[in-house]
């Protein structure tokens, strides 16, 4: 394979943009960080479905078994009951989410959607269902259909058309973002490659906003195992890190990605309130993902 890597990046969404060569990038009220609570709504499925594709060890550790119904149970918990303990948790804190909506779960829990809608939280275009990811196994024409089922999904439960994309763990094929650029969307938050939004080389231009994938309540508590009373001051520290180095004008953004059927648990719920609450402390400007492209893309360049 000699002579086929070439020096820079490895593809043409963006180049290599290092961060002392950047202008300045505010926030509303000058607030050092933009700080933006994801939270996902998603349906798990019993049975692995032919041509699909699950994220690799998200089963925990009972395995890939299909009918899965340890997995199964362990989600629906959050669409049951751990979903309303993060609401409240949210509205306590007068903070709106932004919720990646797969469209399994919008037509299972439309009493859930209502709830989301009435309290003012965005809903994104989201895949599907948990266990289907959009990768390079699925053609072009394939990906271009279910993302504009998502979009008609959203729009369907919700009634009004979602302005972003939110993968499915965080994964893409070569073809998505153009095609979510050219489905009429603004922005994406698939990549935990930075601390402040990007455009990306698509047509029509779009916005990355990138995830703190770090600080996600699964790849924390889930993935990586670490106690559920370690999140909170971990959040905080980054929070205030983050204000910190976006003195001069530097913006810096958090996403911080929640899962119901993890952090909705009656164990953990509090760690939720006291992450939130080391977040708020540093006087973050509190937005939703649209509202953070909007923000942004006036400031920005490609990269």
């Amino acid at each position: 394979m000699a002579g086929l890597r070439q020096p820079g990046m490895d593809h043409d969404l963006y180049p290599y943009a290092p961060l002392p060569g950047r202008g300045a990038l505010r926030w509303p009220g000058d607030a050092g960080l933009a700080f933006a609570p994801v939270l996902y709504l998603e349906h798990w499925e019993l049975l692995n479905t032919p041509g699909t594709k699950r994220v690799a060890g998200a089963q925990g550790p009972w395995g890939n078994l299909s009918p899965d119904w340890r997995s199964f149970t362990y989600r629906d918990y959050g669409n049951r009951i751990g979903i309303w303990r993060v609401l409240e948790a949210l509205a306590a804190r007068g903070l709106r989410a932004t919720v990646a909506l797969g469209s399994a779960a919008a037509e299972r829990h439309p009493a859930v959607v209502e709830a989301i809608v009435a309290a003012g939280h965005e809903v994104a275009a989201h895949p599907s269902h948990a266990t289907r990811l959009h990768a390079s196994h699925m053609s072009e024409e394939e990906e271009r259909a279910a993302i504009a089922a998502a979009i008609a999904s959203v729009e369907r439960s919700t009634g009004t058309r979602p302005r972003g994309w939110i993968a499915q763990d965080f994964s893409e094929s070569t073809h998505t973002p153009r095609l979510v650029a050219e489905a009429g969307l603004e922005w994406l938050a698939d990549w935990p490659n930075d601390e402040q939004p990007y455009l990306l080389n698509t047509t029509p231009g779009i916005v990355s906003i990138p995830v703190m994938a770090e600080l996600d309540d699964a790849q924390m508590m889930w993935a990586k195992l670490i106690p559920g009373w370690e999140w909170p001051p971990l959040v905080g520290e980054a929070a205030a890190r983050l204000t910190a180095d976006a003195a001069g004008g530097a913006g810096r953004c958090l996403l911080l990605g929640l899962h119901p059927w993890l952090v909705g648990q009656p164990h953990r719920i509090g760690h939720l309130e006291q992450a939130l609450d080391a977040v708020l402390a540093v006087k973050p400007w509190c937005a939703t993902l649209s509202e953070i492209a909007a923000a942004a893309k006036p400031q920005i360049s490609s990269g």
